[in-house]
This record gives structure tokens, sequence and C-alpha cells, in this order.
């Protein structure tokens, strides 16, 4: 097919993919993240249909909470600021924006936990373990994605 092989019908095209490479880049976890906070999300209010207005809230601070705990551990012990990652070196593969295994687990989570913890509790409880999970299971879906996939390592400390 043309238009993944051959640019020439068009002298934009070059330049369109580039910023379509850099928005998949962007928009890959959050993308994931948006598909995963809405399914449980609809699961855990329809769990209870009699208190809709306060299992929305209560999931959406225990998501809150789940994504601060992140924050925290990707800050370090010795931090209250999360340093911003260097852009990244390398291409990554096309199948590490699939997050299939990371939503499918983020879900699956969400049931378990309003199987244990029924009611505002799990509520609260299910947005910190669905966020959790996606973000946790997304990092290591990247980090395998780079390391398979042959991403050039930077250099060790002191050198280059």
């Amino acid at each position: 097919m043309a238009l993944y092989q051959d640019d020439t019908y068009s002298p934009l095209m070059p330049a369109i993919r580039e910023e379509l490479r850099a928005t998949i880049h962007a928009a890959g976890a959050p993308y994931g993240y948006t598909l995963t906070i809405w399914a449980s999300g609809s699961i855990t209010i329809r769990s209870r249909s009699d208190e809709p207005t306060l299992l929305g809230l209560l999931f959406v601070v225990g998501a809150i909470t789940g994504f601060v705990t992140l924050a925290r551990v990707a800050a370090g012990p010795s931090r209250s600021t999360v340093p911003r990652p260097s852009s990244p070196s390398g291409d990554t593969h096309v199948l590490a924006f699939a997050h299939l295994v990371a939503c499918g687990a983020a879900i699956g989570t969400a049931a378990v936990v309003l199987r244990v913890i029924p009611g505002p509790a799990g509520a609260a409880v299910t947005g910190m373990a669905v966020t959790i999970t996606y973000v946790m299971l997304c990092a290591v879906q990247f980090t395998l994605a780079h390391t398979v996939g042959g991403r050039p390592q930077d250099p060790p400390a002191g050198v280059g």
C-alpha cells in the first residue's frame, strides 16, 4: 500500500508523518490510561447505581492517590519533585503502544476489588488500584519494548 511505502505522492507527507510520530509518542500512555479509567470507572459506578455521584468522586480520589503515590516512587527517596526525563533516544516499537495487557489487567483489577470491597470504600480502592496497575504495567511494557527492541542505552556515567 502506497501510504506506508512511498511518500512521493505528497510533499507534506514526511512532515505529517514526523508530527504523527511525535503525537503518538506523547499520547501513547495517556491514551491507554484514559481507556482504563473510563472502563473501570464505569464498572465501579454501575456496581452500585444508588450512589453514582459518591462512587464517582471516591473513584477519582482513589485514582489521584494512586497517581501521586507513583509520582513519589518516581521522584525517589530524597526528592520532592519528579525529574523530567530526557527525550527517548532510539525508536519505540509500534506494539509498545498496544496497551492490551496494562488495560486488561487494570480493568480486571477493578472487577476483583469491587467484589472484595463493595460500596464506597471499594470505589476509592478501585481508583487507586487501577491507576497503579495500569501505570506500572505501562512502564514495564515500554521498558521491555526499549530493551528488546534494541533501544540505544545511555552511556555509563562519566562517558560521553
